[in-house]
Formats: C-alpha cells, structure tokens, sequence
C-alpha cells in the first residue's frame, strides 16, 4: 500500500517516500515521541499474507533490535497492525550506487566487506541469517562506514544455487550471497556464470581471491562455514596493503605472511599423487636438491595427515573421489594456513578439473591463484611455478602469457628437473602448441619417473593424436589400461585414432568401453564415428545426450560444436563456438586443424569465429 505524508503509524508520521520495490516500500517517518527521524518499511504482500515467512521476520526483527551492532541499521520495532518495521534512518550511498558497474578501489573495497562481514558475523552468531544480501541492501557514507539493511527479505539476483533451487537455507547462503557482493565490488560487475575469475584487478590480494573461491563454492559442503574467517582474511588484506602503501618504494621481504588465514580455494579434484617407482624401474638421477624454507611442510601432525589422506582418496581420479580428497586438502590448510604444499596440490586438482568438470575459465584461474598462494609461502616450490605457467597459457590465449609461461616453465625445471607434475604440464602444454616431438620427451621422462601412473601415458595418447601418429596412440592406450584399466577422463583418443585409420569396428569398441569407464557420459569422437559409418541416427542421439547433460553439468562446449558441425546444424556451431571462446576452451587450439574440426574450419560463418581465435593469439 502507497502512504500519503501526514499518514500516522503508531507514534510514527510519515514524511516523504524512500524508494520502492519488490521488497516493499520504504519511507522517512518523524518519531514524534522521541522527536528523530526513523526509516518504515511497509512489507510486501508476499511477506504480509504468509504466516510462517511473517512470524520469522518479526522473531529475527526482535533479535537485530537487541543486537545493536555499528554495521546493522538499528531495529527500533516492528507495528504488527501495518506489518511495518521501523529501523534508523541510514545517510549515504547504495553500495550499488558507489560501484555503478566500476571496479572500487582496493582499499575501499576492502573496507565495506570488512563491515558487511562483521554485520554477517553478528547476526549469524545470533541465529539471524540475512537471506537478502545485496549492494542495494547496503549503505555506504561518505568515510565508507557502512551499515547493512533488510535482514529476512529474499530475490532471486545474489541467490545462492541452493536457494534458487528452492532447498533450504542457512548462513552458507549469506556467505555465497556475500561472495557475489565481493565480486561486483572488486570488477565492477554482477558475478557471471561461469565465473569470470580474470574479471578481477591484478592487484587484489591473493588472500582475497581464494576467499573469494571459496565464498563462491557451488557445493554448499565445502563452501566456506563461517563468515568470521572471511571478516579476519580481509582485516589481514586490508592491513597489509596499509603497509605496502606505506611502504611504498620499499622491498616487502615478508609477503608470505598474507597467506597466514588465509582461506583455500573449494570445489575440484586432484592430480593422481606419484607412486613409488616399481622395483628394478630406472630414472635419471636427480642432481642435489635446491635448498628449501621450512614453510614447504607443516609442523602440525593432523594437517600432514589430512595431506596424505587427500593425496590417497584422488587414486581413482572419478570425480566423487576427487571431491573427498578436496574435502582433505581444505581440511590440512584450515589447521596450517601456510602450508604450502596443500595450496599446490589445490591448484593440481583445479588443473585436472578444467576440461572434464568444470569451464577453464572458472577452474585455471583458480589453479593459478592456488599455486600463487603457494609461492608466496615459498618461491622454490618447482611444481607451483609449473602450475602458474599452463594456468597461465591456458587462460590468457596471448603473446604476453607465452611469455610468462616459459619463464616460469624454466624456473620450475631449474627447480626440479624430475618433478613428474611439472614434466606432465610442460608436456601438455607443449603438446598444445604443437610441439608434439618437444611434448613427447617431457612425458616419456615422466612416464619413466612415475611407471605406476597412467596419468603421462595417457597424456601421450592424447600428444600423439594431436601430431597424428595413430599407431602410437593406440600402443599408448594399451600402456594407460595395463596401469589402469578404469583411469577415465574426457574423451577415447584411442577410439579417434581407430577411426581416422579407418578401422570404425575398433573405434566403436573403444568408445564404448570409455563411455561406460566414464559412467556414460558421451564422447563427441563417437558420433563422429557412427557418422563415418553411415549411421547418422546413432550421430544424432549421441548430440542429443551430450546436449542433455550439457544441461546439468559442464560439457566442453567445443566437442559440441565439432558434433553439431559434423551433423550440418552450422548455425548450433557457431554459438557453441562462441561460448568455447569466453571459456577458453584449449581444444579450440589443440583441434585446430585436425580431422574433427575439418567442417568448422571449411564452412565461412563458423570460419569467422574461429578467426577470433587467432586475433586474441596474436595480441
């Protein structure tokens, strides 16, 4: 209901209007027994006409009202007769208004998410969860104190993805909502989906960017538990670039304190750990160590042992394993902050998590930020500096991260030259840019260092098949099965390679065999293979499923691409195209002039897309 001026509520006389909303309308009020001017939002119908939602805004009203907290806009009562709540009347800006699609400045960034994470903290202490956060819902005065509104309310634009789901909701829910918040203030823009983790300034913390991942966590498991840990991670940020700036000019020795608290980054799976070699198995032989700071390991028991126990659940390389090994890897980081070697087994598993889980852009940003965090504990941590390097490569697409990813390629192998994650990633990156002789020594080398892993051979199908030698790939597979017969992962090189020499009949068993390995999941090199054999209805069902799960879960939107081409559907292709460019898709560049993009590559509208590939390369 709209209120004129001179309407009364209780001893409250309206003034004037606010604003309006979805949320309701909010007007200034004098009091006209304590003679002050009150802020009165007249709830919406929605709230009004539902008891339950009713009876739960009035309990956590009475609850802030006793709180008093300097971040919470003051609750003075609630008029039941008008379903109105009466609270102080806030001076200052929406945050909304003060970020109006611009990046903030760090250090005032860092000062309003400090303060909305105390309000958080207070009232989820106190059993209130806010359910409504958003930049409209925060205040922001010219000194950047800020004051947070509207607890209890609910809309649909910072939901978390169990709120939108319509599952039930607790203070994880701020915490995902408080993310998203983070994220706008820091880029300039409403959180995407995917994520786009390169939205964000170089110049936020990598403190805060992990705190950030896993604010933003789609699995409320692992999503970050408690809000305080966020408020103490940005009190650090915001401390120690007071100190930088103070500082400025001066050399800051002791950057591997921002780690200390810091929060690790959720969601993912994990590199296969490296086996022992088999007895009798030769490597060559490592030459003397490079002196390492104590920082690498941890001196607490129970987080080592979360490390290993995280290092054995990742074997079976199946993603609900990978998930639990995580859940360990977090678990190791929460009791030591700064053990590095947990922050670099993070960024391994968001490494193998791009591709086959998750949109590179979302996974290889934070692989790097991980591998980061774990530099700036100790900078001679070979397999970080390796991490940083393909992160690097596979997300920038540009001269000037070549350029950053063989210089940190050459430090993590001056490093370590027989680091097996190493030579596996500068193998495949190597692989990527097409040299595929260059690829093959560094995962062979691999492949002799670690025999019980399949995760090289494996590479190597793959490497092989990219440099067409489809002999090599299939003795390769038979390498990978013999380790592990079950390893899964994205697609059948070995069912490619039978094709493209014409052996369909193999081709078929192989990626049949893969497809049930990989609990069904369809691989695009299968309907090209039923399209090669005439059966182009068994082509089609097979972009239909993959269509389907795309729906669900993440589907490199590439191979999609290659299969709607190959079915004739080109106008399909070009917007799958479109979409495997902003999430930096790397098959893009592997499958460039292979066989399967033959028909994408021929035909002039999906031609001129691909030609913004090789725009974005050359700058």
């Amino acid at each position: 209901m709209s209120l004129d001026a001179g309407t009364r509520i209780g001893v409250y006389k309206i003034t004037g209007i606010l604003g309006a909303g979805d949320m309701g309308e909010v007007y200034r009020a004098r009091d006209t027994r304590l003679n002050r001017d009150v802020a009165i939002r007249v709830l919406p119908e929605a709230v009004s006409r539902d008891p339950e939602r009713l009876a739960r805004f009035s309990r956590d009203a009475q609850t802030l009202a006793d709180l008093n907290h300097p971040n919470i806009a003051q609750i003075y009562g609630f008029e039941s007769t008008t379903n109105a709540l009466v609270m102080e009347l806030v001076t200052g800006k929406d945050l909304s208004a003060v970020i109006n699609r611009r990046a903030m400045r760090l250090p005032e960034a860092l000062a309003v998410a400090r303060q909305v994470a105390a309000a958080l903290e207070a009232a989820h202490d106190a059993g209130v969860i806010h359910r409504n956060l958003k930049p409209a819902n925060v205040k922001v005065r010219a000194d950047f104190t800020t004051k947070v509104l509207d607890f209890g309310l609910g809309t649909a634009a910072f939901m978390s993805p169990e709120q939108a789901r319509g599952e039930p909701v607790d203070r994880r829910s701020d915490i995902w909502a408080f993310g998203a918040v983070l994220y706008e203030m820091l880029s300039g823009r409403q959180l995407p989906d995917p994520i786009d983790w390169t939205a964000l300034p170089r110049s936020t913390p990598v403190t805060v960017e992990v705190l950030l991942a896993r604010c933003l966590d789609r699995d409320v498991t692992t999503r970050l538990q408690a809000i305080g840990a966020a408020r103490v991670t940005l009190d650090e940020a915001a401390f120690r670039a007071e100190t930088r700036s103070a500082r400025r000019g001066q050399t800051d020795g002791s950057r591997w304190l921002a780690i200390t608290g810091a929060l690790v980054i959720i969601a993912a799976i994990a590199l296969w750990p490296i086996s022992q070699p088999a007895p009798g198995a030769t490597s060559t032989p490592k030459p003397a160590p490079t002196p390492r700071s104590t920082a690498v390991i941890t001196k607490d028991p129970g987080a080592d042992d979360l490390y290993k126990r995280g290092l054995e659940a990742a074997k079976p390389a199946r993603e609900a394993d990978l998930r639990r090994a995580l859940g360990y890897f977090q678990q190791a980081i929460d009791r030591d902050p700064t053990f590095a070697l947990a922050y670099t087994g993070l960024a391994r598993t968001y490494v193998f998590l791009a591709d086959a889980y998750l949109p590179p852009i979302e996974a290889y940003p934070k692989a790097r930020t991980a591998a980061q965090a774990a530099l700036a504990i100790d900078e001679r941590i070979s397999d970080a500096h390796a991490l940083v390097a393909y992160s690097t490569f596979t997300v920038d697409w540009d001269v000037a991260s070549t350029a950053i990813s063989e210089r940190e390629f050459r430090r993590a192998l001056d490093l370590d030259q027989n680091s097996v994650t190493t030579l596996n990633l500068a193998g495949t990156y190597r692989c990527f840019r097409g040299q595929v002789d260059e690829a093959l020594e560094d995962l062979n080398r691999a492949a002799r260092l670690d025999p019980l892993s399949p995760v090289a051979p494996y590479l190597r199908e793959l490497c092989d098949y990219l440099g067409q030698r489809y002999s090599a790939v299939i003795e390769d597979h038979r390498k990978t099965i013999t380790i592990d017969p079950s390893f899964p992962y994205i697609e059948s090189w070995a069912g490619a390679a039978f094709r493209e020499m014409g052996d369909y009949e193999a081709s078929l068993r192989e990626y049949l065999a893969a497809e049930k390995t990989m609990g069904g999941s369809p691989q695009y090199g299968l309907a090209l293979t039923y399209r090669r054999m005439g059966r182009d209805t068994d082509a089609r069902d097979v972009m239909r499923r993959m269509d389907e799960q795309a729906r669900t879960r993440y589907v490199p939107s590439i191979f999609r691409a290659i299969v709607h081409g190959d079915l004739g559907d080109i106008d399909g292709a070009v917007q799958l195209l479109k979409q495997a460019i902003d999430s930096r898709e790397g098959f893009m560049l592997a499958l460039r002039d292979k066989p399967d993009m033959r028909p994408l590559v021929i035909d002039p509208r999906t031609r001129r897309v691909l030609d913004r590939v090789d725009a974005l390369r050359k700058k």
